[in-house]
C-alpha cells in the first residue's frame, strides 16, 4: 500500500467561506478517483501543542493506493488535473509525504 499524505496551506486571501467551500467541493471530486482504495481529509486537529507538532496547515489529505502504479495513474488522472487547475492558485504551500506501508 502507498499512503499519500498531502498538507495544504491556503493563501491568506483564500481563507474565506467561498473559497474553502469551493476547495472542499473539489476535494470530493478528487477523492472519487477509482485508483484510490480509501481516503480521508480534514483540517488541522485541535490537539495539544508540542515541539514536534506542526499545526500550521489548513487541510490534510490521506489517500491510500494499492500500488505505485495506482498512485502514478492517479497523478495523471482528470480528477487530479481538475483539482490542481481549480485549487492550485489558492495554495500558499503544499507538502507531500508518501509512505510505502508493510500492510
Amino acid at each position: 500500500m502507498i499512503n499519500h499524505n498531502v498538507f495544504i496551506w491556503l493563501n491568506t486571501e483564500n481563507c474565506n467561506p467561498h473559497d474553502t467551500a469551493l476547495f472542499e467541493e473539489k476535494v470530493a471530486v478528487l477523492l472519487s478517483n477509482s485508483n484510490i482504495v480509501t481516503a480521508t481529509w480534514g483540517k488541522s486537529a485541535d490537539t495539544p501543542q508540542r515541539d514536534v507538532t506542526d499545526k500550521s496547515f489548513h487541510y490534510g489529505l490521506n489517500i491510500q493506493f494499492k500500488s505505485i502504479e495506482a498512485h502514478n495513474a492517479f497523478q495523471i488522472s482528470s480528477e487530479h488535473d481538475e483539482f490542481v487547475d481549480s485549487c492550485g492558485p489558492m495554495f500558499g504551500g503544499v507538502k507531500i509525504y508518501d509512505i510505502a506501508t508493510n500492510s
